[in-house]
Order: structure tokens, then C-alpha cells, then sequence
């Protein structure tokens, strides 16, 4: 009864543990986990129940079939019930079944699962290596990790520490009454003193960054690029002299790639954007709150969406990310996959983000290497149907009061309030007054481009003296003035995808990048889009009632650029290397030789595995044949698991769990004298000295005559009585 009170302690200790290691990252600010239902029904449910499984109705309390068949059964229809019948519902029954594997290897084998309990405390290891790491992963998060970060240090050593005590306990069980003390005097001087390195030791600047910009000066000389005659579907068209950009295109080593600059008249690569979309708007900034000098800025108010959707571009995600909103927008917005190849770290994702996945690295894409997929749900809103919208109620514009914020001088209030009287004073819907205040544009001149300068006076300056500007100032200029008519307005930076802005030059460029990395070889080539520094892009967003959100493009009827003064019609440069084909021709070459070496490889690991069976079985028989020199109830003990041992390898019947050693001597008769034997030194009380050396001496005879029974003749029973692995992991 006490050994199951103390063995229910430490399974709650261990779950207490658990629950620690998957909540932890909820409240990091360094790490976003957003649960879904599946995962919180997952991670919350499934596998606590499972453990619970595996360590309450364990036999004898239920027979071992039922015990088994409760487990997988739960997970079953646990994971039918998150994903139907779907390949993703074998992960969820294989997960369940691993906590319940572990639970019971670790609490209801008597020991035999210390190898995996081992196993368990790699897991722990590496997720709170995982947390360190992140709250390292750049300033800003360590700064909003500051003392959060001293606290997990702490918490992941202590539990650490306390698992590692809990698992050991629960594996070698009979420590429980013995040594127990010594264990936690153990426990206590490993894990105090690294607390006090953490509080004391540990410099305050532990996680501080010292960020080095490296100056790049002169952009990186670059080679002007030719395509291969034939491709995929033929020759490609690309456009004769006359088209725009036609090429155009150039190359820089990939080993010597630096920057995305635009100088010296040359766009560089920045992503490569798979979509079946033609036109979309890859967000990196929202701007909403609107400072009377400084113009648009980001909002930090945790309650509006703009803190959430600002924080993609550097956020770490540990698994996938979904909006939680995204099924009120189901019927106004169409779902788009994205792929994103990015030569920077920060991310990307078009208005509304339906799912993010995290961004993972592919080496074999090199400058490109950060990769990820986004679902986004593209606004469906047209202008028939926008143009029929009413106004905002009350109470979205009370909801939406942050985005109709303007606090402006008296002087550029009269300003804007003349050049919108014919907006205000008419009874045109949302849209209709949208429409309006775009055609006012049609008198400035757009120069391509994209500037910094986002001040009130800039855009005041733009809007009533130069009448001419690029993106940044019309998409400034756009939010302010549809605010001021009292429509809610943001206004958001990125890049421009679109067809429109693919020359020549840039589909020669993706044409070049997909013979070179085969991880785009599995896209069609029309899907590509190569974004470059000359596609950074400001635009307006206006909220519109049962739409949301939508994208406006305020530059669509100003005056074109002056000939020259497109920055898309610049050189096309990218990442390129001649040595990069041959590369990749001599690795599928030599696949026979990589395939060779991983089947050694595995060949070594599985040997390795037969040698290590095999010392272990005549580790214990040597163990066995010492311990059972010994006339003690250890050595009594010793010398019958050694003789069922060399029995079980010779081909005899197992002995059964229930079965004692006179029963099963009833199926073997030679076995009748050391039962006797056996059973009287193991359960006689009150033997005489003399007797009971007499009964050894007997029991030993015994034994030497039923082991050199055993031996057969010919090279066959030799063989199974030195390979035979028959039994060896049985525990009688």
C-alpha cells in the first residue's frame, strides 16, 4: 500500500512537471504557442488521460489485453474527434500512445524502463534549451524577456532537476525505502547551487545584444546573366528589345551576396513568392496611430489588430499559427496559399494572415533560405458591391475610434476641410466617397519609389505645394484624407507582388533561379514572382462595412513615372553561380554512393544494437553465475533466474508469471528436486545451520546436473545455447 501511495506521488509530480514544460511558453513573450482547438484538446487532454491510462487501470486491475485496448481506444477516438479520418489522426493515436507507452515502461515495469525514462528527460532537456534559445533570438525579444528569462533559467533547472529525481525514483523503485534521502540530498546540491549562479553569478547583461551592423559600401560587382535556349516548356518569351526591362538582368556569386540595396541604378532580389494570385500586398507594418508631427506610426494598444499582425515580421512561431477570427470572413474573403522564399529573416504575409507556419531554413536555397508558408484570405469586395455599402453604426465607429483619430493644426484642418467640401457635404456611401478623394490624385505626379519621410509636414507639403511624390507620400496622403471624411484608415508597408511588375528581366531571373535550386523546380515557373528592392511598397487600407479591411492603391490614377523614373526598369540583380548546375549534376551522381553510406550507416547502428543485446545477455549471466555463489536469499534468487535462463535458451517452454516453481516442474519432472530444494530454502523458517548447508550444497548439485542435461549434441544446440536471445528480457 505504501509503495502505491509513494509511486502515485511521484506520477503526479511528473504530470505537475508536464503541465509546466507546455504552459511555460503561453506566458513567455519570446515564444508564441497559439493552441488550437486540436492542440489544446491534444496537448491538455489526450495526453494527460493517457497517462493516467497507463498508470491507474494497470493490471491486475485490468487484464492486460483490456489494459491495452483502453488505451489505444481513447486515442482512437480522441483523434478521430480533432482531425476525422485524416492522415494527421495517425500522429495524434501515435502521440497519445507514446505518453501511454512512457507512463507505463517508466511507473509499471518494476525498473525494466530506466533506458526510456532517460529517453524522457532528453525530450525536457530540449525543450527548455529550445525556450533559452528563443529569448536569445534577437534584442528586442530579449529585452521584453528581461527577468522573465532569469525566471525560466530557474524554473527549467529546478524541473529539470526534480523530473530527473521523479523518473529515477519511479525506475528504481526499490530506492523508494531505502535510499530515497540519499537521491534528494543529491537533488538539493546539484540544482541549489545553480540557482544561486543564476540569481548572483550571472551578469545582468546576460541576454543583452550588442547588434553589429556590418556597412556594406560598394555594392558587390555584378555579371550580366544569359538564360539557357530551351527550358521546361520550350524556348521562353520574354519580349523583344522593346519590352520593358528587357535584358536587363545580372548575377552576383551567391558566396558574395551582401545587400538589398537599390543603388547604382540596380534592383536587387529580396524573395521569391509562389501564388496563383496577381496582385497581392505582402504586409510588414501597420500603421495606425497618428502622432500630430510625426504622421502614421505603429500602435502598441494590445487591443487592436494591428499589435498582433505587427509582430509577424520577427515573431517566433513553434508550430502553426491561425487567426482566430478568420471564419466571420469566410464569405467576403477567398483563402490563397503563399510560399515565401526570403533572402531576410523577417516576414511577410498579405492582409487577412488565415495561417502562418514557422519559418524554417533551407540551406540548399542559399540566399533564399527562409522559407514559409501563409494562407491568406483575400478580400472578394468589387466595386458594384462596395459602392452599395452604408455607413459605419454607431457602435463600429465607436470600435473603430483609434483608426479615426486625426489631431491636425487648425490651418491644415481648413486646408483639407476645403479641398474635401464637395466629399463631406454629399451623401455618397464609404466607397463612393473613397472613389471621390482618389480621383483627386489625378493631378499629382507619382515618381516610383519609396521613401521614409511620413511627417505631417511631408505629406502637407505633398499634398498643397509639390503636388508630387512616391508611394509613401500618396498612401500617407490617402489615410489622412479618408479619416478626415471619417472613414477608418491605416496605412501599411511591404512589397508589391504583381504581374504587372514582372519585366523581362525578372522572369528571366526566376527562369535562371529555378534551374539552379530545385527546391522551386516542384512550382510552375508562371507562379514564381521574384520581388525585388525596387517593389517595396506603401499603400492605404479603409475599413469597410462587411468586408473589413481592404487594400487601396491611391498611386492608380496619379500621373505615370517620367521616362526614367521607374525603378523596376532598373538592372535586375540576383543571387547566381555558374558552379551551382555541376554541383547539383555530381550529387545526383553520386546518389548511389549516399545512399550506399546511409544503408552503412544504419547497418553500423543496427550491429551496434546486436552487440550490445548480446553483452548485456552474458553480462547477466556472469552477474547471475556470481551472484548465485553466494548462500543468500539474493543468491538463491540469482541461481534460479540463472537456471529458467539457460532453459529459456535451450528451447524449453517459458515459465509463466503465475506459475511457481513446483508447478512448473509438473511439465518438466527433472526439475522436481530443485523445486524441493528451492521452495524449502526460500520459505522454510527456523533451518539449522548444518541443514542448511546441506541444502545448498544440494540445490547446487541440482543445478549442475539439470544444466549438463541440457547439453545436446551436434553443432545446432551448440549454436542455440551461445546466440539464443529466447527469453532474455523476462523477469522471473
Amino acid at each position: 500500500m505504501k509503495r502505491h501511495v509513494r509511486l502515485t506521488s511521484l506520477f503526479f509530480t511528473r504530470l505537475l512537471l508536464y503541465f509546466t514544460v507546455i504552459v511555460l511558453p503561453l506566458f513567455h513573450p519570446a515564444i508564441v504557442v497559439p493552441y488550437d482547438k486540436e492542440g489544446w484538446i491534444f496537448w491538455f487532454f489526450l495526453i494527460p488521460v493517457e497517462m493516467f491510462l497507463a498508470f491507474f487501470p494497470a493490471p491486475p486491475r485490468l487484464t492486460f489485453k483490456r489494459w491495452i485496448s483502453a488505451g489505444l481506444g481513447f486515442a482512437a477516438l480522441t483523434a478521430v474527434i480533432i482531425s476525422g479520418f485524416r492522415l494527421s489522426t495517425l500522429i495524434y493515436i501515435g502521440g497519445g500512445m507514446l505518453a501511454f507507452m512512457l507512463t507505463a515502461l517508466i511507473f509499471r515495469t518494476r525498473g525494466r524502463g530506466r533506458i526510456f525514462a532517460v529517453l524522457e528527460l532528453f525530450y525536457f532537456g530540449i525543450v527548455y534549451f529550445r525556450l533559452l534559445s528563443f529569448s536569445r533570438a534577437s534584442e528586442e525579444i530579449a529585452l521584453k524577456s528581461h527577468g522573465f528569462t532569469q525566471v525560466v533559467l530557474i524554473v527549467a533547472i529546478c524541473a529539470f532537476c526534480l523530473h530527473a529525481l521523479v523518473i529515477y525514483l519511479a525506475a528504481f523503485e526499490e530506492r523508494l525505502h531505502k535510499k530515497s534521502r540519499r537521491e534528494l540530498a543529491f537533488f538539493v546540491s546539484l540544482s541549489v547551487p545553480l540557482i544561486l549562479l543564476i540569481a548572483l553569478v550571472l551578469p545582468p547583461d546576460f541576454i543583452k545584444h550588442s547588434i553589429v551592423l556590418n556597412e556594406l559600401g560598394q555594392p558587390p560587382e555584378s555579371k550580366p546573366l544569359s538564360t539557357d535556349s530551351n527550358s521546361e516548356n520550350g524556348t521562353p518569351q520574354y519580349g523583344g528589345q522593346n519590352g520593358r526591362g528587357s535584358g536587363k538582368l545580372e548575377g552576383v556569386p551567391r558566396d558574395r551576396w551582401q545587400s538589398l540595396s537599390r543603388k547604382n541604378n540596380k534592383q536587387y532580389a529580396a524573395m521569391l513568392v509562389i501564388t496563383k494570385v496577381d496582385t497581392l500586398y505582402a504586409a510588414g507594418t501597420y500603421r495606425s496611430l497618428f502622432d500630430p508631427k510625426k504622421g502614421f506610426t505603429e500602435n502598441n494598444d494590445t487591443s487592436l489588430e494591428d499589435n498582433e499582425l505587427n509582430t509577424f515580421k520577427t515573431r517566433h512561431l513553434l508550430q502553426t499559427w491561425k487567426w482566430p477570427g478568420r471564419d466571420q470572413y469566410k464569405q467576403t474573403r477567398q483563402a490563397y496559399d503563399v510560399h515565401i522564399f526570403s533572402i531576410a529573416p523577417e516576414r511577410y504575409l498579405a492582409y487577412m494572415p488565415f495561417s502562418v507556419e514557422p519559418i524554417s531554413l533551407e540551406e540548399n536555397a542559399v540566399p533564399f533560405r527562409y522559407s514559409y508558408d501563409a494562407v491568406s484570405g483575400l478580400s472578394l469586395a468589387s466595386a458594384p458591391a462596395l459602392i452599395k455599402l452604408e455607413d459605419l453604426s454607431p457602435q463600429q465607429k465607436q470600435t473603430l475610434k483609434p483608426y479615426l483619430e486625426l489631431q491636425l493644426s487648425p490651418a491644415l484642418k481648413q486646408k483639407l476641410a476645403d479641398m474635401t467640401e464637395d466629399v463631406r457635404n454629399s451623401k455618397l456611401t464609404p466607397y463612393g466617397k473613397i472613389f471621390v478623394l482618389l480621383q483627386l490624385f489625378r493631378a499629382y505626379q507619382y515618381k516610383a519609389g519609396f521613401s521614409d519621410d511620413t511627417s505631417v509636414a511631408a505629406i502637407s507639403k505633398f499634398l498643397f505645394e509639390t503636388r508630387s511624390g512616391d508611394c509613401t507620400e500618396f498612401s500617407n496622403a490617402m489615410a489622412l484624407l479618408a479619416r478626415f471624411v471619417g472613414i477608418p484608415a491605416r496605412v501599411v508597408t511591404g512589397y508589391l507582388v504583381a504581374s504587372k511588375l514582372q519585366t523581362p528581366a525578372h522572369k528571366r531571373g526566376v527562369h535562371l533561379l529555378r534551374q539552379q535550386l530545385d527546391v522551386l523546380k516542384k512550382y510552375p515557373e508562371q507562379d514564381i514572382f521574384l520581388v525585388t528592392s525596387s517593389h517595396r511598397h506603401s499603400w492605404t487600407q479603409v475599413y469597410m462595412p462587411v468586408y473589413g479591411w481592404i487594400d487601396v492603391e491611391s498611386t492608380q490614377f496619379a500621373m505615370p513615372p517620367r521616362q526614367g523614373g521607374d525603378p523596376n526598369d532598373w538592372k535586375v540583380v540576383i543571387p547566381y553561380d555558374e558552379r551551382i548546375g555541376r554541383e547539383q549534376d555530381a550529387l545526383r551522381g553520386n546518389a548511389a554512393y549516399i545512399a550506399l553510406l546511409i544503408g552503412i550507416i544504419l547497418g553500423a547502428l543496427f550491429a551496434a544494437m546486436i552487440v550490445g543485446v548480446y553483452i548485456y545477455r552474458y553480462s547477466l549471466l556472469v552477474y547471475y553465475s556470481l551472484l548465485g555463489r553466494r548462500n543468500t536469499a539474493k543468491g538463491l534468487r540469482a541461481l534460479y533466474g540463472l537456471l529458467l535462463m539457460r532453459m529459456a535458451f535451450r528451447g524449453y517452454i517459458i515459465k509463466k508469471p503465475h506459475q511457481t516453481i513446483n508447478e512448473y516442474a509438473t511439465e518438466y519432472p527433472e526439475l522436481a528436486g530443485f523445486a524441493e530444494y528451492y521452495t524449502t530454502l526460500r520459505y522454510k523458517q527456523n533451518i539449522a545451520p548444518q541443514m542448511r548447508e546441506r541444502l545448498w550444497n544440494g540445490l547446487r548439485q541440482e543445478y549442475r546436473t539439470l544444466v549438463s542435461g541440457m547439453r545436446g549434441k551436434g553443432v545446432s544446440n551448440s549454436l542455440r545455447s551461445w546466440f539464443s536471445l529466447r527469453g532474455l528480457f523476462y523477469r522471473w
